[in-house]
């Protein structure tokens, strides 16, 4: 899980959930049908949407943003590996857990956490 204040100097505060060091690559393994788990239907996840990924990304934030992004992580991470969020983000703020999952056990505890770094 990141949170960004501001992406390229720009004023705009945003949060992402689920984040990957490598979007386009690593949701090449979704394409097709995928699920909307919210209303049980489905939407057609295609290379057009991993091309449109690419326009967004953002190579180097350990020096220019470090200031800009928290990371939170958990180690059981099913879907992605950590490891690879912690060498990106590297320099930022970063709390990293042990055990969890994807979906971020207890995420909760860190609400308090997360209201301070955006205000």
């Amino acid at each position: 899980m990141i949170f960004q204040k501001s992406l390229l100097n720009s004023y705009i505060t945003s949060s992402s959930i689920h984040f990957t060091k490598n979007p386009s690559e690593t949701l090449k393994r979704a394409i097709g049908n995928a699920p909307n788990f919210y209303d049980e239907s489905f939407f057609n996840w295609n290379m057009k949407h991993i091309e449109m990924l690419e326009q967004y990304k953002v190579e180097d934030v350990k020096d220019r943003y470090k200031d800009s992004f928290m990371l939170l992580v958990q180690k059981g991470d099913e879907l992605l590996d950590y490891k690879e969020s912690v060498n990106k983000y590297e320099g930022c703020k970063q709390i990293i857990e042990d055990g969890g999952s994807h979906g971020f056990d207890g995420i909760e505890r860190h609400f308090e956490t997360i209201r301070e770094f955006f205000c």
